[in-house]
């Protein structure tokens, strides 16, 4: 197989192919292959025994030296984008560190990092969903001591006992909540 016996004429950027592009071939051409690893845009059509033919000659590789080919074999493992190492050096990129990892300059409007640049104590204890609805139920914020939490249980408790009331069931039911909510904030305070 040789340039003389392909139709340069039939070099097309369409996805619609006419007739084969092997010269003297009139079968319908229906399979591209590309011109050469310059050109993987462009391609011939050809028949499926001729782009058979073409694609068992044709050597992506012909024509390159060593370093060239594992140029190219590195640049694939990336998607042909730009890498930087990994290092624990200074530098990044060419920028140095410490522009990018000033923690004072961070917008952290959850205080997950404090003053020193590492994360704060308040993280290493996880509140649930439950808890979170307790606390706010009682009108508290963790972390909190048990004597607040027992000084505002009076308070509450005070205020919606269905005594006070008449026995209105709002007010029961309420009070229930504020028992359930005790109870588990009493399990979640620090003494």
């Amino acid at each position: 197989m040789g340039k003389e016996d392909i139709n340069l004429n039939r070099i097309e950027n369409s996805t619609d192919p006419a007739f084969c592009g092997w010269q003297g071939c009139r079968e319908i051409g229906k399979f591209r292959a590309p011109i050469s690893r310059q050109n993987l845009n462009q391609f011939y059509w050809f028949c499926l025994e001729h782009v058979r033919l073409y694609n068992s000659n044709w050597n992506y590789c012909e024509g390159m030296s060593e370093q060239c080919f594992e140029d190219s074999y590195r640049a694939d493992a990336t998607w042909n984008r730009p890498t930087w190492p990994m290092t624990s050096g200074t530098k990044i990129g060419g920028y140095n560190k410490s522009i990018f990892l000033n923690f004072d300059t961070i917008f952290d409007p959850f205080d997950f990092v404090d003053q020193s640049g590492t994360p704060s104590d308040e993280l290493n204890t996880t509140v649930s969903y439950s808890e979170k609805r307790a606390l706010r139920l009682l009108g508290l914020e963790f972390p909190v001591p048990k004597e607040e939490v027992k000084a505002r249980y009076k308070v509450l408790v005070k205020r919606h006992h269905p005594d006070r009331h008449g026995g209105d069931k709002d007010s029961e039911e309420m009070l229930k909540k504020i028992n359930e909510a005790y109870e588990t904030i009493m399990n979640l305070c620090v003494a």
